[in-house]
């Protein structure tokens, strides 16, 4: 049976918890995060940078570093982005170790029509099977969830088992479709208000198990009040 795990933490201290080479793939998407965020580069001279915007307080490198520890030798990791981030994302996932591969889009076929990049990060010598994978997937865009479920059923199709990791949540797409192909599934999402309809969606819609759900933290005394003992 497919089991899940939600979890509400930003993505590089979510990553720094899981253990050496536990994961069998890497599947998220920038997009919509990128579009929402107010936050600009370090460098007001500079573009507007996804990843700054993401991260104005850690070490953006970090993620990368600690995804490329955390994925398991030969593994493939798949990041929907715009094309205007790839060359920013591309030298840090290389200095990470990762090898690049050939680009993949996702052309949405709603009107109006819209491109998008599957970023291919590969740790450790890539089967004669990746340059194989379609480049073009050609799917209408669901206004109801971050990823098409055909789309994520194809990005994951070629995993008989493993787990699968979505360091930045939008919502349950990814998730999903990780449980319906018999996948374990493991995520963080910054908006802990979030993962109650995340987990309600999963749980309705599929026969995964929930693995040791968070704990919420404790309340902090406010000034003035009284900490009961316990």
């Amino acid at each position: 049976m497919s089991s899940f795990q939600l979890r509400h933490a930003a993505a590089l201290d979510w990553l720094c918890q899981l253990g050496d080479q536990s994961v069998d793939r890497l599947l998220t998407s920038l997009c919509r995060a990128a579009s929402q965020s107010q936050l600009r580069c370090h460098n007001g001279r500079s573009r507007q940078n996804t990843w700054y915007q993401l991260f104005p307080s850690q070490s953006i490198s970090g993620v990368f570093a600690q995804l490329y520890r955390v994925m398991k030798p030969d593994t493939l990791g798949l990041i929907l982005c715009e094309q205007g981030d790839l060359p920013s994302l591309i030298p840090m996932a290389q200095a990470a170790g990762f090898k690049i591969g050939p680009t993949r889009i996702w052309q949405q076929t709603n009107k109006p029509a819209r491109l998008l990049i599957l970023l291919q990060l590969y740790k450790g010598k890539p089967v004669p099977s990746w340059r194989q994978q379609p480049q073009l997937h050609s799917l209408p865009a669901d206004k109801s969830q971050a990823l098409p479920e055909a789309l994520v059923a194809e990005l994951l199709q070629d995993l008989d088992a493993g787990l699968v990791i979505d360091p930045f949540m939008q919502d349950h797409s990814i998730a999903l479709g990780a449980l319906h192909q018999g996948l374990r599934f493991t995520g963080a999402h910054r908006d802990g208000n979030q993962l109650a309809p995340i987990r309600q969606h999963l749980l309705k819609h599929t026969n995964a198990t929930e693995l040791m759900r968070q704990k919420p933290p404790s309340p902090t005394p406010q000034h003035g009040q009284l900490a009961l003992l316990p």
